[in-house]
C-alpha cells in the first residue's frame, strides 16, 4: 500500500483469507451434511460437493463455511476479505453505492486487519 497499490492490496488479503478458510475447511466432515451429493470436476469426473467446495472454496460459499466451521474470529476476517474482494473490483466509492469503502483509510485499516488476522492464524498449531 505504500505506493498507492490498494486494490493490489485487497486483492492479496482476500487471497490469504480464502487460502486460510480452504484450510481450516479441511475438517470436512464438518462440512459434509452441508453439501451433500456430488458434482463434476474436470473430465466429468464425479466427485463429493463438499470435496469441490474445499479445493475451489468458491467466493458465493466463503461467509457459509466460515459460519459453519463456528470461529467468529475467521467470520469477520472473511467478511472483511469479501468486502475487499468488491472494494479490488469497483474501487472507492464516498457515496457507497458501488463499493463499501468511501475512504482509502478504510480500506488500509482493514487490509491491515485481515494480514494480523492471517499472520496469528497462520501461527498457530493444527488440530
Amino acid at each position: 500500500m505504500k505506493n498507492g497499490l490498494y486494490r493490489n492490496a485487497a486483492g492479496e488479503a482476500f487471497q490469504a483469507v480464502k487460502a486460510l478458510l480452504a484450510a481450516a475447511a479441511q475438517q470436512r466432515e464438518r462440512l459434509a451434511g452441508l453439501y451433500p451429493g456430488e458434482g463434476r470436476a474436470g473430465r466429468g469426473r464425479r466427485v463429493a460437493k463438499v470435496d469441490l467446495v474445499i479445493a475451489m472454496m468458491p467466493t458465493t460459499r466463503m461467509k457459509e463455511v466460515a459460519q459453519h466451521l463456528g470461529d467468529e474470529e475467521l467470520e469477520r476476517a472473511v467478511e472483511k476479505a469479501l468486502d475487499l474482494h468488491q472494494f479490488q473490483h469497483s474501487g472507492l466509492d464516498p457515496e457507497g453505492g458501488l463499493s463499501r469503502y468511501g475512504s482509502l483509510d478504510q480500506v488500509e485499516r482493514d487490509v491491515e486487519d485481515v494480514v494480523e488476522y492471517v499472520r496469528r492464524a497462520a501461527a498457530r498449531p493444527t488440530p
